[in-house]
């Protein structure tokens, strides 16, 4: 700059200093350029800038792209780097100790390839402690006053109610009473492992192997203040016209579209996938984000597919590849292991029935899981929903508060019905307690069938 200020300053320039001015000026304005170049105001990612800028063009490049790599991606196969979600390590402590240790070696495996964001990092902390307290509390405590409950007390009142008649069967009532003694020395087995699992939760807190693991990953650090500053404002601005409905190619979603209005701060999703982009346009590379958040549609559609628009949103962003997975079923594939949780998921009871709703609802309502085999989209009809609502369950709540009330004769339903679907088991729970309720077939026949599960509705009265 000073080159500058000396060259206008020359009043009476000598013959051949206009030439060396000319040159000194020239290296200066390709310096000053460079300068400008290297100190311009940087390109940040942005969701909301680039929603709807695909073109046919740019749709069938990235998809081309994105079918040439899932193959590999999905089998985490090369180099690309595995991002997680805060739901994938806090599942951690959720899982069965088994589960457990297959997660150890996989982190320990491709920590080298596994970045955690800075939302992420929060999240975890934010967390963990909850979710390890909630372990012990629900599944690991419970489980002794589960089998007391359910399987002692009831062979001790069926002893209990049916000791006059045994007497005609001296040796049935000696069978009997050492099954009970074999079951009480079970429950003091039961009582005394819970106790040595008890002892390692609670070792967990202060001395945990999974958090060295984690912390020898890659961990980012928090985005610019003023880029976290828009990516909130623009969340607020694309809410309004996202709209939760049963069309699973809303292109109106976004990740963290679907959060609880009442979530302290509904952003971390939305963060979380700005993070992801600003990393692969910095490193120039093609990512992969494990997540167990599927059930609300707005990381993966809630058929399990991927909403293709926020791969091309984050190519436009990027000219990388983003590819979303489902963890869970991942690594149940990998290890051949359940990797589900053992804690019992809050349901959000208040959304609307539809199809999307009451597959999601009896797939993961825990007293349906006698029947194993879920549910997918395929199966799901209409008519069920009109059926439904002929009933006059018009929410998943409704539902809720009926099912909860005959979870104890699912049993009986399935020893008379053992071919039960879950929709049909839905149905059968819903006709014993309610004498009155309608069928509808897909021809639109309305029928009542109350007398059929007469005997299992009596059952059911006696133990309300």
């Amino acid at each position: 700059m000073t080159n500058y200020i000396l060259l206008s300053e020359q009043k009476n320039p000598v013959r051949g200093a206009t030439r060396t001015g000319f040159v000194v000026l020239k290296r200066n304005y390709k310096m000053l350029s460079l300068f400008m170049a290297d100190n311009k105001p940087k390109q940040e990612t942005s969701f909301a800038t680039q929603q709807f800028n695909q073109t046919l063009s740019s749709h069938t490049h990235i998809l081309k792209e994105y079918k040439s790599k899932i193959g590999e991606a999905s089998k985490l196969v090369g180099n690309t780097p595995i991002f997680l979600d805060t739901s994938v390590i806090l599942s951690i402590y959720e899982i069965s100790f088994n589960a457990r240790e297959k997660i150890k070696q996989f982190l320990t495996s491709h920590k080298k390839r596994i970045v955690l964001t800075r939302q992420v990092q929060f999240e975890f902390i934010k967390n963990r402690e909850k979710v390890i307290n909630t372990f012990q509390s629900d599944v690991t405590e419970q489980l002794p006053t589960n089998f007391k409950g359910e399987v002692l007390n009831k062979l001790i009142g069926f002893n209990n109610s049916n000791k006059t008649k045994l007497e005609d069967y001296p040796d049935i009532q000696e069978k009997l009473q050492k099954l009970e003694e074999n079951i009480m020395s079970l429950q003091t087995d039961i009582q005394d492992k819970v106790n040595d699992k008890k002892g390692s939760a609670n070792s967990i807190l202060l001395d945990d192997q999974f958090m060295d693991i984690l912390a020898k990953t890659h961990l980012l650090e928090s985005l610019d203040s003023s880029h976290l500053k828009l990516i909130k404002e623009d969340y607020g601005r694309l809410l309004p016209q996202y709209k939760s409905s049963a069309d699973v190619y809303n292109i109106n979603t976004f990740p963290g579209c679907a959060e609880k209005g009442g979530k302290d701060d509904p952003t971390g999703d939305f963060i979380i996938f700005h993070e992801m982009m600003e990393y692969a346009k910095k490193h120039h590379t093609d990512v992969i984000f494990l997540t167990n958040d599927t059930a609300k549609g707005d990381w993966l559609r809630k058929d399990g597919k991927t909403h293709f628009h926020y791969v091309e949103n984050f190519y436009l962003n990027t000219e990388q590849i983003i590819f979303i997975l489902n963890a869970e079923r991942l690594f149940g594939e990998l290890f051949e292991t359940s990797f589900e949780s053992l804690i019992e998921q809050e349901l959000d009871t208040d959304i609307i029935l539809n199809k999307d709703s009451l597959l999601h609802f009896l797939n993961s309502y825990k007293p349906f899981n006698a029947v194993m085999k879920e549910l997918t989209i395929e199966k799901m009809s209409v008519h069920y929903i009109v059926e439904l609502n002929l009933n006059k369950f018009l929410t998943v709540k409704d539902l809720k508060s009926v099912l909860d009330t005959t979870s104890n004769i699912i049993d009986d339903i399935l020893l008379k019905r053992p071919t039960l679907n879950k929709i049909g088991l839905l149905r059968v729970c819903l006709k014993v307690a309610n004498p009155d309720y309608r069928q509808l077939s897909e021809n639109g026949h309305i029928s009542q069938d109350s007398e059929k599960y007469s005997g299992i509705r009596a059952k059911w009265q006696k133990m309300r």
